[in-house]
């Protein structure tokens, strides 16, 4: 039974993210964005646990055989699909610069106080890795409505 004045803790979530072939996927972001995995399951390999400091990612493609997901063209405005927070997005950028990964927006400060940039992985995912702000933002980032 749930305690009311203390109700359960969420601890962390995981991503999971459907790519079409998990191996390749899984390559990416670790030669790319820096993440590590111990194995594969699945056989053709069809799930992946990613490591980074405290966050985790997961990999998936259908178990019958990888399936192509449907193509997505980024647009800064229609949202991510996995949003890291980290302590210095201005670092993790020449970072991944420095291994060749495709920045889809460079770092900016949004106008609710983030320092953020994002990049796509090879199935069309949107990551956007950011840090707090404590000085007002020099620039601000707004979608339309």
């Amino acid at each position: 039974m749930n305690d009311p004045v203390f109700p359960p803790k969420l601890l962390v979530s995981h991503p999971v993210l459907a790519v079409a072939d998990v191996v390749r996927a899984a390559d990416f972001y670790a030669s790319r964005l820096g993440f590590r995995y111990d194995r594969f399951w699945g056989e053709p390999p069809s799930f992946v646990m990613l490591f980074r400091g405290d966050v985790q990612i997961f990999l998936r493609s259908p178990a019958s055989g990888p399936v192509e997901p449907a193509p997505k063209a980024y647009d800064e405005c229609t949202g991510w699909d996995v949003y890291i927070r980290v302590s210095d997005a201005d670092a993790l950028h020449e970072e991944f610069v420095a291994r060749g990964v495709v920045i889809a927006r460079p770092p900016e400060t949004a106008f609710y106080r983030m320092r953020e940039f994002e990049v796509q992985d090879l199935d069309g995912h949107v990551l956007c890795f950011a840090h707090d702000v404590t000085a007002p933002p020099d620039s601000a980032t707004d979608c339309p409505e």
